[in-house]
C-alpha cells in the first residue's frame, strides 16, 4: 500500500501542464514512428528496378554532375532542361551560349572585384568554372 500512496501523493503534487506535455510528447513520438514506417523509401530491389528504367538518361546526368547523387527533383529539372534545349534551334542555342558566357564573365569580374575589396583568397577562372560544373 505504501507504493500506491506514494504515487497518489506524486500525482497530487505534479502540475497538470507537466502531465499534458508528457502526454503530447509520447503521442507525437508514436505518430512519428508510425509515419516513418509508412513513408520510408522502398527497399533496394524496387530502387534497382526504377533505375533500370531510366538508366540511359541517368548516365548522361551522372557524367554532367561528376558522380554526385542528385535528388528526384534535381533529376526532373535536369530532364526538363535537356528537353527544352533540344527544342531550341541552332541559332537560339548559339545565342544562349553567348549570353551565358557574357553573364559568367560579368560574375567572375564581380567576384574578382569583391576579392580585392575584402582581401579574400584569389580565385582563378579555372576554379570558378570548376565550381560552376558542380551546379549544372
Amino acid at each position: 500500500m505504501d507504493y500506491l500512496e506514494e504515487i497518489n501523493v506524486y500525482l497530487l503534487n505534479v502540475n497538470s501542464i507537466f502531465i499534458v506535455k508528457i502526454t503530447i510528447t509520447f503521442i507525437l513520438t508514436i505518430v512519428t514512428i508510425i509515419l516513418w514506417k509508412r513513408l520510408r523509401p522502398p527497399e533496394e530491389s524496387s530502387k534497382s528496378k526504377a533505375r533500370e528504367n531510366i538508366e540511359d538518361s541517368d548516365e548522361e546526368l551522372e557524367e554532367e554532375t561528376s558522380g554526385q547523387e542528385l535528388g528526384l527533383m534535381g533529376k526532373i529539372k535536369s530532364a526538363k532542361l535537356r528537353e527544352m534545349e533540344q527544342k531550341l534551334s541552332e541559332e537560339q542555342k548559339t545565342q544562349e551560349n553567348e549570353i551565358q558566357k557574357q553573364q559568367l564573365a560579368a560574375i567572375f569580374e564581380l567576384l574578382k572585384k569583391q576579392q580585392e575589396e575584402l582581401n579574400a583568397e584569389k580565385i582563378t577562372e579555372d576554379d570558378f568554372n570548376a565550381q560552376l560544373k558542380l551546379y549544372r
